[in-house]
């Protein structure tokens, strides 16, 4: 079983961790303790999250566009746009908090803030 454990060793309190996040593997029938490596997961998490908004941005929203644009004379198009839409939407909403899950000082990051302005303006205009 993976423990996930993360704390900030200057305040007793609740309080942010900043960057002081740590997983162990814990295995109760045997009783042995093992570490994993965080950076490789943090990794694996960055590249699903590539993956998942080229999808998003380069297939779904292209195709939802090309559908409601050149398919109306079939009787369900605004049913499948609006589908994509929602498909991407919740796409980006999700991979975008693996994203920001996996930096240690988000606010600095310029691809943070693009981020935020385009999903601001995504879920306003939409």
């Amino acid at each position: 079983m993976k423990y996930i454990m993360a704390y900030n060793p200057s305040s007793s309190g609740f309080s942010y961790h900043q960057n002081n996040r740590h997983m162990a593997l814990i295995d109760f029938y045997t009783r042995e303790i093992g570490a994993v490596d965080i950076k490789e997961l943090q990794r694996v998490t960055r590249l699903l999250h590539g993956i998942g908004m080229f999808v998003t941005w380069c297939l779904f929203f292209p195709i939802s566009v090309f559908i409601v644009r050149f398919l109306k004379h079939t009787n369900n198009y605004l049913r499948i746009h609006r589908t994509i839409q929602l498909l991407g939407g919740i796409s980006i909403s999700s991979f975008g908090a693996a994203a920001i899950a996996t930096m240690a000082n988000n606010v600095k990051s310029p691809h943070a803030w693009i981020c935020v302005c385009v999903g601001t303006s995504f879920r306003r205009f939409s």
